[in-house]
């Protein structure tokens, strides 16, 4: 299973974000990964550079037994 849905995208002079959710199954466990995507455009009008800014490790690792209440301390350290 693998999907990308776009939710919300803008675009102003030649930098456009598209906000997405992506989802995957990795050995039956599903994993939703949000994210932003930026993208500057060239003179041309094609993408001249791509970004993409999303969580890997809380939906990754959150689940997990005893690495899952680490990871969200490490979080709660960094976005208080």
């Amino acid at each position: 299973m693998f999907f990308l849905e776009t939710h919300a995208i803008s675009i102003t002079g030649d930098c456009g974000f598209v906000e997405w959710t992506m989802g995957l199954k990795i050995m039956g466990k599903e994993f939703i990964y949000p994210g932003t995507t930026r993208l500057l455009f060239g003179e041309n009008g094609l993408i001249k550079e791509h970004r993409d800014y999303f969580d890997f490790c809380g939906p990754t690792f959150g689940p997990v037994p005893i690495l899952g209440p680490f990871i969200r301390w490490l979080y709660s350290k960094f976005v208080s």
